[in-house]
This record gives structure tokens, C-alpha cells and sequence, in this order.
């Protein structure tokens, strides 16, 4: 897989006290964005084609909403878009949806993954 280069670095985090943590940790760092939103009412900029989800859900409609608003901004701004996850059951559901597994590998006897999946729009 091809190096991605960052020039920004966006997040999300809804619970307002740890997102005063996260931001704090950030301050001197003018490449990340840190946001204190609910990621379904959150415009995702154009330009973003890479995500980080660390197991965000515990309902998996939750799950299929994300992937359906990710699907929507890969078709929107035609762009292929990468998923990076940590958890196998969040996987499946980005495969049922077409997503492409581009690197998966696992830690310490299969307790952490990483996973890599893409999706492109072909017009």
C-alpha cells in the first residue's frame, strides 16, 4: 500500500470531558483538529480520505449509518477513502458493504488488530 501523507489531522470526540483532554494533549500542535461533536452531525471536509475508528459503537445500526455517511463522501467528492479499525466485528461490517481489506494483522495473540480497507467509487 502506498505511503499516505497527512497535512491535517481531524477528530472527534462527543463526551465533552475527555475531548477537553484530547484537545489539551494537542494544543501545541497546529495539524490536528480536534471537534467536540456527534460524528452524524458533522460535515466532513472534502479533502479527508483516511478515518481512525476505534470500536465508536456498541449498536451495530450505529455502524451501518457511519458506513453509509462514509460511502456518501467517497461517492460525493470521488475519492477513494481508507478505514483504519481495531476491532474484527466492525470489520465484517465495512466488508458486507464492499469495502476493500487492503492490510490486516494482528498483536499479542490476536488481542489488538489493525485494519486497513478502502473504498473507491467507480464512475
Amino acid at each position: 500500500m502506498k505511503s499516505l501523507n497527512f497535512q491535517k489531522v481531524y477528530g472527534l470526540e462527543i463526551d465533552s470531558s475527555v475531548y477537553k483532554k484530547v484537545k489539551n494533549n494537542f494544543l501545541s500542535n497546529h495539524n490536528i483538529s480536534i471537534h467536540n461533536e456527534n460524528f452524524f452531525n458533522y460535515e466532513i471536509p472534502k479533502n479527508i480520505k483516511f478515518f481512525f475508528l476505534f470500536s465508536p459503537f456498541k449498536n451495530d445500526n450505529d455502524y451501518l449509518k457511519l458506513i453509509d455517511i462514509l460511502i456518501n463522501h467517497s461517492k460525493n467528492n470521488n475519492n477513494k477513502i481508507y478505514v483504519l479499525l481495531s476491532n474484527n466485528r466492525s470489520k465484517d461490517f465495512f466488508l458486507d458493504k464492499n469495502f476493500n481489506l487492503e492490510f490486516a494483522k494482528s498483536y499479542l495473540g490476536k488481542t489488538y488488530n489493525a485494519f486497513v480497507l478502502s473504498y473507491e467509487t467507480f464512475i
